[in-house]
């Protein structure tokens, strides 16, 4: 997993310094992607980036951010900042997987709810986890309504 550890500290990094930002690029460059557009639009999204956080515009678009989440049974229900008006995603949604207190991760059923995720699996029936798009070769393609990409994230610290 060391581009999954690569965002992790790079998340770190974000979260302790000021100053600082990240954007997602984990739906850029998939496939038979030309390097000219994927590298315009990383910089695209990097002056979006600047804009906002150094020079305070304000009506820039953001990435749906986890936030949070709770633990229903035998699904976990997830919660973003920055989602404006929900989700943009394909059917079915891929990228989030879920353990137990087991450790172990299976890939999980979602439920796309207007501003928030529901994750379950049959094979964990008392979930304590979840990570979306937390690998090295990632298939998640859900977007907030901005059509910036969720970025990765886990709740686990394992």
């Amino acid at each position: 997993e060391m581009s999954a550890s690569l965002v992790g500290s790079e998340m770190c990094i974000r979260d302790s310094l000021n100053h600082t930002g990240m954007v997602v690029t984990t739906d850029i460059g998939k496939g038979k992607s030309n390097t000219f557009q994927s590298t315009l639009e990383t910089g695209l999204r990097l002056s979006q980036l600047a804009l906002k956080q150094t020079y305070g515009k304000r009506k820039m678009p953001q990435y749906p951010v986890y936030k949070s989440y709770s633990i229903e049974g035998n699904t976990l229900r997830i919660h973003f900042e920055n989602l404006g008006k929900g989700f943009l995603h394909p059917d079915p949604v891929r990228g989030f997987i879920i353990a137990g207190t087991d450790r172990i991760f299976y890939p999980a059923t979602v439920t796309v709810k207007k501003k928030e995720i529901i994750v379950q699996s049959p094979d964990v029936p008392h979930p304590v986890a979840v990570r979306y798009n937390w690998a090295n070769h990632t298939d998640g393609a859900l977007f907030g309504a901005s059509g910036l990409p969720v970025a990765p994230f886990r709740t686990d610290n394992w």
